[in-house]
């Protein structure tokens, strides 16, 4: 289209949140943790020790805090296209005392295997995570032909700082808000519906009008909306944009790149919305 389309398959991921030592919600606690791992042959030594730790540190996390599950499921034609898992503990390690490697080999064949422990000083919140933002979403029509004009309209149900992004079939993201006329952090009011593109962009002459690459007889792409509760200020810097391109361009980044970033972010605090749309030749829509 404007440029962009599809992604999908099952993400699953673990998020540790720190949170503020002064938090009013916060408990401190001593969690004692052991775990156990075994070398395997492409591994060394040092990056088994690695991994120990770092599960043995989040295995203390857990303890402390919790634990907080968020999936999102995407689906069309009722088939699922995007399936999503996260896991969450709000808390933070404040101290490490006594940690403890001790390397035992089972027998003369077997590769040796790590017994790590040590207690960790944990700063938890056992609040529960706010409420993210809700979406709706629409465009004005599922099937375009190449330049015809395509407009969208959105909706959040807390005030939230909005952005839409278009993915190509080949899963190639491109911006279409903010952009180099509304370069700011917009800020969408709680139930008011908007228009995109509102009318600053239609004064200056931009419409949204879907085209192919060269080659292409048609497409499946996809809209993205993301509405966060606080401004991401240049965090996607490096995603082209849409409405100011001679034309289509493959490069830059794709949405499993956009898709890592979002899991850093605190549960609660955003959410996505998609929609899909076809493009098809003029002789493929006849």
């Amino acid at each position: 289209m404007f440029v962009s389309d599809c992604w999908g398959g099952l993400f699953s991921a673990t998020a540790f949140l720190p949170v503020r030592a002064a938090e009013p919600t916060a408990n401190r606690q001593w969690i004692q943790s052991s775990l156990r791992r075994c070398l395997s042959p492409q591994e060394s030594p040092e990056a088994l020790h690695t991994r120990t730790l770092y599960d043995l540190r989040r295995q203390a996390i857990e303890r402390a805090a919790g634990v907080w599950v968020e999936s999102q499921t995407w689906l069309q034609d009722q088939r699922i296209q995007q399936d999503r898992i996260q896991l969450f503990s709000r808390a933070q390690i404040l101290r490490e005392a006594g940690l403890q490697s001790v390397w035992q080999t089972p027998s003369a064949e077997a590769l040796p295997c790590l017994h790590l422990s040590g207690r960790f000083l944990v700063a938890a919140s056992r609040s529960t995570p706010a409420e993210a933002p809700r979406i709706q979403l629409s465009i004005n029509q599922p099937v375009f032909k190449p330049g015809e004009d395509a407009w969208l309209r959105f909706q959040v149900n807390q005030t939230s700082f909005v952005s839409i992004y278009n993915v190509n079939q080949a899963g190639a993201v491109s911006r279409l808000l903010p952009n180099a006329l509304q370069p700011e952090a917009f800020q969408a009011q709680a139930g008011q519906s908007y228009r995109f593109p509102d009318d600053s962009l239609r004064q200056h002459g931009l419409q949204l009008r879907p085209r192919l690459l060269p080659g292409q007889s048609q497409s499946q792409e996809r809209i993205l909306i993301l509405a966060t509760r606080d401004p991401l200020p240049d965090w996607d810097a490096d995603v082209p944009e849409a409405l100011f391109e001679a034309r289509p361009s493959m490069a830059g980044i794709f949405y499993t790149q956009l898709q890592q970033r979002l899991l850093s972010m605190p549960p609660g605090s955003w959410n996505e919305a998609w929609l899909s749309y076809e493009i098809l030749a003029p002789d493929q829509a006849d």
